[in-house]
């Protein structure tokens, strides 16, 4: 079991070693996070040099129409237009779903997909 789990491992790492993204300028990457609600987080790639990308955070706007019923959850689109905070940069990550980055222990981004984006709450706007 042991030898098996070696030589999987050996077999994920040269995967990372010749990984090289596909993620280029302009794509938008997401983060969905939180545990009583969801949260959500657009991220514009400025840049891409080697595995490291530029990103800012952009803001969002709910779609309209899309409103549930119960008024605790909507969809939201990103809005490129507005920035918020300073440039970062990060590695971007092979994950089984995807190219990804690594915000926080407990937020990640992956590419969006250009669909609205459930988000949610338990309080009234």
């Amino acid at each position: 079991m042991l030898k098996k789990y070696t030589s999987e491992k050996k077999v994920m790492v040269e995967k990372r070693k010749a990984f090289f993204p596909t993620t280029q300028k302009g794509d938008i990457f997401v983060s969905i996070w939180g545990f009583e609600q969801k949260n959500v987080d657009f991220y514009l790639v400025l840049s891409v040099k080697f595995k490291i990308g530029t990103f800012i955070k952009i803001g969002s706007k709910i779609v309209e129409d899309i409103m549930k019923s119960h008024e605790m959850e909507c969809e939201v689109l990103p809005v490129i237009s507005g920035t918020i905070g300073e440039l970062f940069r990060k590695q971007i990550l092979m994950q089984e779903g995807g190219e990804s980055i690594r915000l926080e222990r407990y937020e990640h981004c992956s590419k969006w997909l250009g669909r609205p984006v459930l988000k949610s709450w338990f309080y009234q706007h």
